[in-house]
């Protein structure tokens, strides 16, 4: 199931802006240094250990980005894309439980990377 990033709840600074190459035309800025994103909404049948492809962009260096799926956290390194007209994936596993899931993306003391949509 493919989640947009601009559907996400965006806190501390994070914004969604324009986006030719992305997933629906838009990504989410200003990730990270206190800016968050958070998917309240993933939903699974059952329990387990499932892996989210995370499309982003990390232009100009290599970025990580804390991602707390349920309130544990991972701290996943993204690396340097080359513009902001290519769009990568990154798989990341994650624990999920059954039913309803909540996965957040922050950083607190750096910029993490655009967030185009994650699948799981």
């Amino acid at each position: 199931v493919s989640y947009e990033a601009e559907a996400a709840t965006l806190a501390g600074g994070t914004t969604v802006t324009n986006c030719a190459h992305c997933s629906g035309g838009k990504k989410l800025s200003y990730l990270g240094s206190g800016g968050t994103a958070t998917f309240s909404n993933v939903s699974e049948p059952a329990a387990g250990s499932y892996t989210m492809s995370v499309s982003f962009m990390s232009v100009g260096q290599a970025r990580s980005a804390v991602v707390t799926v349920n309130g544990v956290k991972q701290t996943v390194n993204f690396p340097e894309t080359p513009d902001y007209n290519t769009v990568v994936t990154k798989d990341v596993t994650v624990q999920l439980k059954a039913g309803t899931n909540t996965i957040e993306f922050s950083n607190p003391s750096a910029g993490a990377p655009n967030l185009d949509r994650i699948v799981v």
